[in-house]
């Protein structure tokens, strides 16, 4: 597990703002709907809310304005990327039940959706989930 901004951590919880924990198997560094979405969801939340982004590990340093947690991977097909694998990264498991999330926005279907559903049923919290159109296109 990976954190960038983990300072930012700090104020969940503390602050009276709502702790949203955004979850998608994609970001950066790929390129495409998903990680825009994603982006612009974060970035428009992180000055009303406390926002935490859970994607997979990108090998990539990342710079944005909000604290993103990267779990472990397992190689997969090179074009296709590696695959998460939350239920694995007991550190992440830890760190999720010490951030009081509110709610839960998914952007996945895979990995890490798994794991988001799991969790939010274990600690009773809410979740949004967006499909994304070209799912159909590209898995099935």
């Amino acid at each position: 597990m990976k954190i960038h901004n983990a300072k930012l951590l700090e104020d969940f919880g503390r602050n009276g703002k709502l702790n949203i924990a955004i979850v998608s198997d994609i970001y950066k560094p790929f390129v495409g709907g998903v990680t825009t979405v994603v982006e612009d969801l974060a970035n428009n939340l992180k000055d009303k809310c406390n926002v935490v982004l859970f994607c997979q590990d990108g090998n990539i340093k990342d710079n944005d304005d909000f604290p993103i947690v990267r779990c472990k991977t397992i190689p997969f097909i090179k074009s296709i990327g590696d695959i998460p694998v939350p239920n694995l990264d007991f550190k992440l498991k830890k760190l999720f039940k010490s951030l009081k999330i509110d709610v839960i926005h998914i952007h996945t279907f895979f990995g890490l959706a798994s794991f988001a559903l799991k969790m939010a049923k274990k600690y009773k919290i809410p979740v949004v989930y967006h499909g994304h159109t070209k799912l159909y296109d590209e898995y099935m």
